[in-house]
């Protein structure tokens, strides 16, 4: 398993389909994150002291929705990926079917892994890290391989199974990648206000948003493809191996 040949493939994807992985990050990622954040800011800014205590709970609900979420635009991301893989183009309602096709189970999938990872954070930092790396593609196993939710999760684990420390190394990129992107955004907005000229907040939530989710759905459908090949073979091995 390469981290080098991951990162290519991911950014070979959105050179290859920029309309389509920014057009899902945009729907799916990013307008229901920053719905979502509106709506908790709204209530954690009432004026009254049993509010409070309500303070973590909107912030574990709004990591949940977050990790919802992107998990629907993984789920969407992983049939460019694999169209790249192919060499052939896919449609950005091709991509966006194979994740609507299997929307609940998704969300399921979503809520299972945003609960297990939040649980293990809790308990300590590393279970909750140690579940986000094994089941990293579980929701790509899911879109793809269209099996049951906690046979996604069975795959995800045989999946990673000795790359995990990679994948982990993997991850830190991606958190590193995300960190630069909301930087770069931060000085943009810094800009647009020293020059007066203001922006209704909600739309550099959602370009901040859309960047972050694309670049991260992409390299996680990447990491499947990636993880796929090296366990089962290339895509061209394993159909010249049933027509043999």
């Amino acid at each position: 398993m390469s981290i080098g040949r991951v990162l290519a493939r991911a950014f070979g994807v959105i050179r290859a389909h920029p309309i389509a992985v920014f057009g899902i990050a945009f729907v799916v990622a990013a307008l229901p994150a920053v719905g979502l954040t509106a709506i908790l800011n709204t209530l954690s800014s009432v004026e009254d002291p049993g509010h409070r205590f309500a303070v973590a709970p909107l912030a574990i609900l709004g990591f949940l929705g977050s990790l919802v979420f992107t998990t629907l635009t993984q789920g969407a991301s992983v049939c460019l990926a694999v169209a790249r893989t192919e060499e052939r183009r896919a449609s950005i309602a091709e991509a966006l079917w194979a994740a609507l096709h299997v929307v609940v189970p998704l969300l399921l999938l979503g809520v299972l892994l945003a609960i297990g990872v939040v649980f293990g954070l809790i308990l300590l930092l590393v279970p909750g890290v140690m579940l986000y790396v094994t089941w990293s593609v579980a929701a790509s196993v899911l879109v793809e391989e269209r099996c049951g939710v906690f046979q996604a999760f069975k795959r995800s684990r045989a999946l990673t199974e000795g790359a995990r420390w990679r994948i982990f190394a993997l991850e830190l990129v991606v958190l590193v990648l995300h960190w630069l992107i909301a930087a770069v955004v931060a000085i943009f907005v810094v800009g647009i206000i020293r020059a007066g000229e203001g922006a209704p907040i909600w739309i550099i939530a959602a370009l901040s948003k859309t960047l972050t989710a694309t670049v991260w759905a992409t390299i996680q459908a990447s990491l499947y493809v990636e993880l796929r090949d090296w366990k089962d073979g290339p895509a061209r091995e394993r159909l010249a191996d049933v027509f043999a």
